[in-house]
């Protein structure tokens, strides 16, 4: 997917994708989403998710009801470790974070990405 936001063209083809995200529900199910967490070759992060109608990612409908849908849109570097500190926390419940493969979210991925960043941010 591609989208166009204030003059850079964010395109899922040419970027990495840094974590993935699938919501608890059964594909079957009206509130299921996927999300992919995204860097660009520029360093910009961006989300793309696909849902179905009841999920973040639902649009109207002709019917006046809701289908599946999908977005693109970007994010700055606190949104997106935001984002990656709150995947964090729901795989945790499940899941060990410390041993995750990528694109799996997983704490060295974190803080090599984030921790980093945000203390030469503070230099």
């Amino acid at each position: 997917m591609q989208r166009l936001y204030e003059d850079y063209l964010y395109d899922t083809e040419n970027s990495k994708i840094i974590a993935e995200y699938e919501s608890p529900f059964f594909p079957s199910n009206f509130k299921y989403y996927k999300e992919w967490l995204y860097q660009a070759p520029n360093g910009k992060f961006f989300l793309y998710g696909e849902g179905n109608g009841s999920s973040p990612y639902g649009c109207p409908a002709y019917d006046s009801g809701m289908e599946a849908g999908a977005d693109l849109r970007p994010l700055t570097f606190d949104e997106a470790k935001k984002w990656y500190q709150n995947t964090l926390d729901k795989l945790y419940r499940v899941d060990d974070i410390m041993d995750g493969k990528d694109p799996e979210p997983n704490y060295p991925t974190y803080c090599r990405l984030f921790k980093k960043n945000n203390e030469k941010e503070k230099e």
